[in-house]
């Protein structure tokens, strides 16, 4: 982590702390939160913030579990249709979301959502599911299972004819390794453009996830759905500020 970057998330911090200590309510909207590995390295992580340890992540879900609780909004899957909630999704399919997360979620009955690129699943890497692990975790019935592009490839640098075709190949082998209907994606590196948008439309899916900063509501396009980025580092307070909408204002940097 640079020393730049360090100073600039110590600031954003610091503002984004201020609600809470004048005690402002929760925003409304439903959020759904973003998650890569608990404990695998991360490629392109180039500011270390997007592995965190096992114990640092069931304390971000133990600071989710009470705050739902207190604020009264639920814990949701990613694809339900609620104007009030909160979700938890996992990019890319690490190994970890089957040995580390998917215990800690089930102990504390929290559905979760994970995206996967069908090819990181026959890649070798020991980091990343293979197909049978990803079998058994979507047998947890707390476990809802997206695509994520068929090879992660940045889908804006692909014309939409191309970029249909890896969104369709991504869904269907999906469907055929699950035996079990795939509607929801997020978009590989967050990157869409309205092109983008419509091609996973026409692809077959029905809710898709973008990298924007936000929380959503019931005018939200379902194939835009905003997000907002959990990082290693974050401690219990930024956890609530975070999922309470304090950091919204950051989605106009995003």
């Amino acid at each position: 982590m640079t020393l730049t970057f360090r100073a600039k998330r110590l600031g954003a911090s610091l503002i984004s702390g201020a609600p809470r200590l004048v005690g402002a309510r929760p925003r409304e909207g439903f959020r759904a939160l973003t998650y890569h590995s608990v404990g695998n390295r991360v490629d392109g992580d180039v500011h270390g913030i997007y592995n965190m340890a096992p114990q640092e992540f069931e304390r971000h879900i133990e600071a989710l579990v009470s705050f739902s609780a207190s604020s009264e909004i639920p814990l949701l899957p990613f694809d339900t249709n609620f104007d009030q909630g909160m979700a938890i999704t996992f990019d890319d399919g690490y190994v970890d979301v089957l040995t580390t997360v998917a215990p800690v979620l089930s102990k504390h009955q929290v559905p979760f959502h994970v995206f996967i690129t069908p090819t990181k699943l026959t890649s070798g890497d020991s980091r990343y599911l293979t197909t049978a692990q990803l079998q058994e975790l979507a047998a947890n019935p707390l476990v809802t299972v997206g695509a994520h592009g068929y090879e992660h490839r940045p889908l804006t640098e692909m014309g939409p004819i191309d970029a249909e075709h890896d969104l369709r190949r991504s869904r269907e082998t999906l469907e055929e390794i699950l035996g079990m209907a795939v509607n929801s994606m997020s978009y590989p590196f967050g990157l869409v453009n309205q092109d983008i948008r419509d091609a996973a439309a026409r692809a077959g899916f029905t809710r898709a996830a973008c990298s924007k900063w936000g929380f959503n509501h019931p005018d939200s396009d379902p194939l835009m759905f905003k997000r907002i980025d959990m990082w290693a580092g974050d401690g219990r307070a930024t956890v609530i500020d975070k999922v309470s909408g304090n950091w919204n204002w950051f989605g106009r940097l995003t």
